[in-house]
């Protein structure tokens, strides 16, 4: 029975079995607890925005330009504004007001634009009108933005990063283009007009369509035209016995005359003032340019010297028609020690709209 009862106390001291999963319990949601603060979010992310929020009113203006007698010229436009015929017989008018255009981005965001990347297009678009034809090969610089690296597109539209945003600032870039103009086989229009324009989205998407357009604008001239139907001629002429003298051709009709001296004109050879035809824009300014001497070299061996006289010259008005006739007359000085022989010589005459 001792036996029996010692047996009964042991079994007593065993511990309590129901603590255990108490604590197995406990270590679980101690994990749970864990995962749970893992799962918890940062606080949203700010996300940034782009929109082109001007373009220079009327921009690119290309100013006066000259179209080709027939066929395309291609004005081509740089980020400053300056003008130049990159293919084709037309030519720039330094006169008029010319500009490029400038593109404002705007970054809406806050602190986060700091390190924004906006992706910028832009497009030739199909509005066109007068001796326009559609923009092409942009150029761009950076304004207060800075121009990343820039992609040609198949299509002629050009895309390129932009950056160096601020806390919701604006920044800007410079754009320059090529302008196609008829020639006057063409078109006899006065003006041209092309679309284009500016899409803008954040990087790495790419914008399909334009947000915001304007116009390339540029005032056309005809052709200058500048036809030469006769030379300018003295004569035949005997120099003076002694001393030296002068023979003249009037610009108006071309009438010889002796000025001073006593040179003789003799008959035989054709003589008269040279005459020139000019056309282009009616009723628009243009300047005349002839040189106001020239040197006549002999056959026989000897130089003499004329002094010019044109009709016009300098500033001038092209007449309703579009057209003005130019007669260049002289004197020439004969020595009476010139030696006998034919003589010949050139000038030239320029002639440019204001």
């Amino acid at each position: 029975m001792r036996h029996a009862t010692a047996s009964g106390a042991a079994r007593s001291d065993l511990p309590n079995p129901q603590p255990a999963p108490a604590r197995r319990l406990h270590t679980l949601a101690a994990i749970c607890a864990a995962m749970l603060s893992l799962a918890l979010p940062q606080g949203p992310a700010l996300a940034q925005s782009f929109t082109v929020n001007t373009i220079t009113t009327n921009t690119p203006n290309f100013g006066n330009v000259a179209a080709a007698a027939s066929g395309n010229t291609d004005f081509a436009m740089t980020t400053s504004g300056a003008v130049s015929s990159a293919a084709g017989s037309g030519g720039n008018i330094a006169s008029g007001t010319k500009s490029a255009a400038t593109v404002t981005i705007r970054c809406s965001g806050g602190s986060a634009c700091t390190s924004a990347t906006a992706l910028v297009r832009l497009f030739s678009l199909t509005t066109i009108s007068g001796r326009a034809q559609a923009v092409k090969n942009f150029i761009v610089a950076s304004g207060t933005g800075t121009v990343g690296a820039v992609t040609t597109n198949p299509d002629g539209s050009i895309t390129f990063p932009l950056t160096g945003f601020s806390s919701t600032s604006s920044r800007t870039f410079l754009v320059g283009m090529t302008l196609p103009i008829l020639g006057d086989n063409a078109s006899t229009s006065t003006s041209a007009s092309a679309s284009w324009g500016v899409g803008v989205a954040k990087s790495p998407t790419v914008p399909s369509a334009s947000s915001l357009s304007r116009n390339a604008i540029a005032t056309i001239r005809k052709s200058l035209t500048l036809t030469k139907s006769s030379d300018l001629a003295f004569g035949a002429i005997r120099p003076p016995a002694s001393g030296s003298g002068t023979v003249s051709i009037s610009n108006v009709n071309g009438a010889r005359s002796i000025g001073t001296g006593s040179p003789v004109l003799l008959p035989g050879l054709t003589s008269g003032r040279a005459q020139f035809s000019i056309g282009g824009q009616a009723s628009t300014a243009i300047t005349v340019t002839t040189p106001g001497s020239l040197t006549m070299s002999g056959s026989g061996g000897g130089t003499l010297s004329v002094t010019l006289s044109p009709s016009a010259s300098g500033a001038q008005t092209l007449n309703t028609s579009g057209s003005l006739t130019l007669g260049v007359g002289g004197t020439l000085t004969v020595p009476s020690s010139a030696a006998s022989g034919d003589y010949a010589g050139s000038f030239a005459v320029t002639v440019s709209y204001n």
